[in-house]
């Protein structure tokens, strides 16, 4: 069962440029809730719920999902009118072909996930530079017990599953070992983790780090966030 939700307030004000995100991610709790799918938003709309404000517009709604469902999800978003186009980048922690799907300027990136048990873990090939994905070693994500624990956000009326702050803000930590430097990407990531950390519970985050979340390889683990 979902934790309390977390940070009601977010401003009331909803520009044209927050609009498509909100119909997005109304769009994908409809879906999620007509094939009985657990899910947990992750990315920018996952920051702007923790923080409780639009700290940046974000461009698209990230999303994790039971593998389990994987083809009533991409059916169920086809009937929305949701076109399906490639977004694979091979320097991506996620280098393999992913999908996204786009209506207009609303853009939603599923990644498929293990719900099975308390642990999600994600399934991918290593990101390796300059290596092809094909040839890549496949590893396997894993969130931890308490790290995938689901926490409510509100955004302007909208309640939707994401990750605790903590979990987040452990995320953001594990994301900065891949990104390379120049990648300008990594300045958001490095902000989005300084917004979170005078808000954070430490206590929680140590309890994260006992599972060691990570990146593993039949079973060892090649990198963990703690």
């Amino acid at each position: 069962m979902p934790n309390r939700v977390q940070n009601a307030k977010t401003e009331k004000v909803v520009t044209p440029s927050k609009i498509h995100i909100l119909r997005s991610l109304k769009d994908w709790i409809e879906v999620c809730k007509n094939t009985k799918t657990d899910y947990r938003v992750i990315g920018s709309v996952a920051m702007v719920g923790a923080l409780g404000k639009f700290h940046r517009i974000p461009g698209d709604l990230d999303v994790l999902y039971d593998k389990r469902n994987e083809e009533r999800i991409n059916r169920a978003l086809e009937d929305k009118r949701y076109k399906r186009v490639s977004a694979g980048n091979p320097q991506n922690l996620f280098p393999k072909d992913l999908p996204r799907y786009i209506k207009g300027s609303q853009i939603i990136e599923p990644r498929k996930a293990d719900f099975s048990g308390e642990e999600i873990f994600i399934t991918l090939k290593a990101p390796i530079p300059l290596m092809p994905a094909p040839l890549r070693p496949t590893v396997r994500l894993k969130f931890g017990k308490e790290m995938s624990k689901s926490i409510t956000y509100r955004i302007n009326g909208v309640v939707f599953k994401s990750l605790s702050k903590e979990a987040l803000w452990v995320g953001l930590n594990t994301i900065r070992i891949f990104k390379r430097k120049d990648d300008m990407r990594l300045n958001l990531k490095i902000g989005d983790q300084e917004l979170l950390t005078p808000t954070i519970n430490k206590r929680r985050i140590d309890s994260i780090y006992l599972d060691k979340p990570g990146v593993y390889w039949n079973n060892i683990p090649l990198v963990t966030a703690c």
